[in-house]
């Protein structure tokens, strides 16, 4: 009877642990909707998206390299997502700007707030990390940016934030842009300050803001004696 009773406890203990470990792996596999719906089927669209996220984005960089007065910009969901998937793999070398390991960016804008996923890893341990910040400019100060972290998962599973808080701490400093951080509701709070090493900025961003499926971009060349203008009107 000893004996049957080890037997039993020891295989309900197997049980629970087979248990534990496949709510664990469906968690960490977990693939969050926002990631799936980013996710665009190659073709002409996709392929048209990228190259206007291309173009825009060209546009912009010539608008403050030339110290024109006024630059803007929006920029979409689907082209930020189109370039991600097509020509920032195949023309821009993708993976090479990303940790190691790291693959696969899909993004999500909301009100006030991004999603960022990323496929980390191959094959059976394979999982999607994905971030959430809200982000804003922040109001009667030059070029400051607070960005609050609210969320940090590997599939469905909650880890740490400190890798990501790293992360931003290390690309931040290589663009020269200063970090601070502290924090608001048990939430991480990075305030970056753009053009950090310069005494007077060349630019002033006027205004940075999240809509749902959309980023505005607006600013100004700062003591600029040229009179050109952006090659094209915002289109919000």
């Amino acid at each position: 009877m000893r004996r049957k009773s080890l037997l039993l406890t020891f295989g309900l203990l197997l049980l629970f642990l087979g248990a534990v470990f496949l709510t664990f792996y469906v968690l960490y596999k977990h693939h969050p909707s926002f990631y799936r719906a980013a996710t665009i089927v190659e073709g002409p669209d996709r392929t048209a998206q990228s190259g206007e996220f291309m173009s825009r984005s060209t546009n912009l960089m010539n608008s403050i390299g030339n110290f024109y007065p006024d630059w803007w910009e929006v920029f979409t969901t689907e082209q930020i997502n189109a370039f991600l998937q097509e020509d920032f793999v195949r023309s821009w070398g993708g993976d090479e700007f990303l940790p190691e390991g790291f693959h696969d960016l899909r993004v999500k804008i909301d009100d006030g707030r991004v999603r960022i996923g990323c496929r980390y890893g191959e094959g059976f341990w394979s999982t999607i990390l994905s971030i959430e910040v809200r982000m804003w400019l922040v109001a009667n100060e030059i070029n400051l940016i607070g960005v609050e972290v609210l969320d940090l998962q590997a599939g469905a599973l909650p880890i740490s934030r400190q890798m990501i808080l790293d992360y931003i701490s290390d690309t931040a400093r290589r663009k020269n842009i200063e970090v601070k951080w502290f924090h608001r509701d048990g939430n991480p709070v990075a305030i970056l300050k753009l053009q950090a090493d310069q005494m007077r900025p060349t630019i002033q961003l006027q205004r940075f803001e999240l809509q749902t499926g959309k980023i505005i971009i607006v600013g100004r060349s700062i003591d600029s004696q040229f009179t050109a203008q952006p090659s094209k009107p915002l289109k919000n």
